[in-house]
């Protein structure tokens, strides 16, 4: 049996063309989720004695790194990566794949080390979750916002860690939050809400859910789309700010709402709406995230 040829691996620092090129090279499509964000990567493609085998990005402002699916399987591939991760972040952290198609997503992180918001229980994993992906983050598609706008009228007085525990709950008590079925429910199915235990049973909330639901319609057919509401108070701009609780814009947009027949929706609930939808950026000062879409 002839000798097995070794293996001789170079990794290659590269830019966001050479990386659309290799899409070709490597025979796969890649659909380069982040591309957006192309500023603020590193590209790399990794030969395996002379042949390209392998690509890979680093995204360091939001600590993500992208590759192909394949890759993962390959350890001596996966350890170069690892390798190029230890000169580009001075700290040890832990890598959770997220799969997207054919490109996995890594989110790097601190674990124990990393820094969060104060709020933010470190012994509860959806919170730290929800925390990490989802608070803050800009997200104007209308069913999350009608999600959102349900939950938080039923966080009023209640801390936002116990409505979040109990999501999966609501989500299919109300339908996938389907709002044409929601603005349609009878006595009967309020009774059925107010009468499961996995939710929060106060049935005035209850019944505010479903008037909300309608005028939370009522707005999407007079705008074409809640966020286009939302816009004529924001003007489509992100804010940051971590020292607040309510401000003149949740103060006028309540007032609106409330106006318009809402309820359970003081300028203290919406103001927690817009930090959850991202309108508002309020990551603490040592938070990991506190830098995230700031301009330098």
């Amino acid at each position: 049996m002839g000798k097995q040829q070794e293996k001789n691996y170079k990794i290659v620092k590269s830019d966001i063309n050479k990386w659309k090129e290799l899409n070709e090279i490597l025979n796969q499509n890649c659909a380069l989720a982040l591309e957006i964000k192309a500023n603020n990567a590193n590209y790399y493609y990794i030969e395996e004695n002379g042949k390209i085998v392998a690509d890979f990005a680093i995204y360091k402002e939001i600590k993500w790194i992208t590759t192909r699916s394949r890759i993962i399987q390959n350890k001596e591939l996966f350890d170069i990566i690892l390798e190029e991760l230890k000169r580009d972040f001075d700290e040890i952290m832990t890598i959770q794949p997220v799969e997207n198609e054919e490109i996995i997503n890594y989110s790097l992180n601190k674990g124990a080390n990393m820094k969060r918001c104060k709020w933010c229980n470190l012994k509860n994993e959806k919170y730290i979750k929800y925390h990490d992906e989802e608070w803050g983050v800009p997200n104007f598609d209308d069913k999350y916002l009608f999600e959102m706008l349900i939950l938080e009228s039923f966080q009023a007085g209640l801390s936002w860690e116990c409505i979040l525990n109990k999501r999966e709950a609501f989500e299919k008590a109300y339908d996938n939050f389907d709002i044409e079925k929601i603005i349609n429910y009878d006595e009967t199915k309020i009774l059925e809400l107010s009468e499961n235990k996995n939710i929060i049973r106060n049935k005035l909330k209850i019944k505010a859910s479903i008037n909300n639901a309608k005028v939370f319609k009522n707005i999407k057919e007079e705008y074409q789309t809640f966020y286009n509401y939302l816009k004529s108070y924001t003007k489509d701009k992100i804010i940051y700010e971590n020292d607040k609780t309510t401000s003149p814009l949740s103060d006028a947009i309540s007032k609106d709402l409330i106006k318009r027949g809402m309820k359970f929706v003081g300028t203290t609930i919406i103001y927690s709406y817009l930090q959850a939808i991202g309108v508002i950026n309020s990551h603490e000062d040592d938070c990991y995230l506190y830098k995230k879409g700031r301009s330098e």
